[in-house]
């Protein structure tokens, strides 16, 4: 699958595209976190939920079709996850968990959990 990540040598998937760009966006931050961290730079994936935006032109139309209506969420409110995380306190010093935090924790001041 890393041989060929823009689908040059095989059938485009949109799925599949979207699973490796979510993976690599963890390996990034593990790999961030674990160079820079000795100078206070640390970096996390997050996973903002579902959320209605211009990539659902790629999949079909409105995402998996898995996902309670009353789940999604705005553009607004999808993008104050990372706004969120940007910005935390709870997140200082905390970095390249391999997985996504979960936000519910960060907002109630808990210490951030991890899926």
């Amino acid at each position: 699958m890393w041989d060929d990540v823009n689908f040059a040598f095989r059938p485009y998937d949109p799925w599949l595209a979207y699973g490796q760009s979510k993976t690599a966006n963890v390996l990034f931050a593990v790999e961030a976190t674990r160079r820079w961290a000795k100078d206070n730079i640390t970096a996390n994936a997050l996973m903002p939920g579902a959320t209605y935006t211009n990539l659902q032109r790629h999949t079909g139309g409105r995402g998996s079709g898995r996902v309670p209506l009353r789940l999604i969420k705005t553009v607004e409110q999808g993008a104050a996850t990372s706004v969120l995380l940007a910005t935390s306190r709870l997140l200082d010093g905390i970095g390249g968990r391999q997985r996504y935090l979960v936000l519910s924790s960060i907002l109630a001041g808990q210490q951030p959990e991890c899926l």
